[in-house]
């Protein structure tokens, strides 16, 4: 969600194809101790980041997940 990322901030969102990153077949990691939380650079307190999968919740800082293990 663009319009809630504070000014200078989008960068932090660029995305990246395959042929930039090795993700050793490994899924998408919502629960990665590297995810931003929902409200990652916000400026409004309204989420920047939505899961297209429904019921995850993403961003954690406690500890690395098992596919960061992996």
């Amino acid at each position: 969600n663009y319009a809630n990322i504070q000014s200078g901030m989008a960068h932090n969102f660029d995305k990246y194809d395959n042929t930039v990153v090795n993700t050793q077949n490994t899924p998408y990691d919502y629960a990665s101790v590297m995810h931003y939380e929902s409200d990652a650079f916000s400026i409004n307190g309204l989420p920047t980041i939505e899961p297209l999968q429904s019921g995850v919740t993403v961003g954690q800082r406690d500890n690395m997940s098992s596919i960061d293990i992996q």
